[in-house]
């Protein structure tokens, strides 16, 4: 029997998928290390948020009366730790105001840190809806992130903070690398 270039492969006989009759199949398509660099870096963006949410949450009482107490001896020229002992309902009704904000603060970094951190776990393959995903986290990550830096807290959670927004910034590089748009196109073919 005579083999033709442009023939179909016989009954029974399948060609691999992508390659042509008589061609061996393609090499499956390696994840290159840049892939993988954008998804540690989306989760450590992530986890540096949820872990300064959850400290904010936890300090933010205490942080509320340290700001509140400054504040009114800014005013009155006493010291902060003789308004702490002579509270009164004003100062209590500034606190509880002060831990109201900071909660809601916290709340909206542990859920922009969770979701980047979600997408971040997702981007294994790279496709685009997952890197637009982690793009658009990322931004919202860094910029509450600026936001708890360039405010009052403890060291922790502006130390946090800054951490989140550097690795926020390698993670929008990172996931928009060229390497990873070939794998993502490669990998879907």
């Amino acid at each position: 029997m005579t083999s033709y270039p442009d023939a179909q492969p016989a009954y029974g006989q399948q060609a691999a998928y992508g390659a042509q009759p008589g061609q061996a199949p393609a090499a499956p398509v390696s994840r290159p290390g840049t892939v993988l660099a954008a998804v540690i870096a989306a989760i450590v963006a992530g986890l540096a948020a949820v872990i300064d949410g959850a400290i904010i949450l936890a300090g933010g009482r205490d942080l509320a009366l340290d700001l509140a107490a400054q504040a009114v001896a800014d005013v009155t020229g006493e010291s902060a730790d003789v308004v702490k002992q002579s509270a009164g309902s004003l100062l209590e009704i500034a606190v509880e105001e002060a831990t109201k904000t900071l909660q809601a603060r916290a709340i909206m970094v542990i859920a922009v840190g969770a979701l980047l951190l979600l997408f971040g776990a997702l981007m294994r393959k790279a496709a685009l809806w997952a890197r637009i995903l982690v793009t658009l986290f990322a931004l919202v990550n860094a910029l509450v992130a600026l936001r708890v830096a360039t405010d009052v807290g403890s060291g922790a959670m502006i130390g946090l903070a800054w951490a989140a927004i550097v690795v926020s910034a390698v993670t929008l590089v990172l996931t928009w690398l060229p390497a990873n748009h070939r794998y993502a196109k490669a990998a879907k073919a």
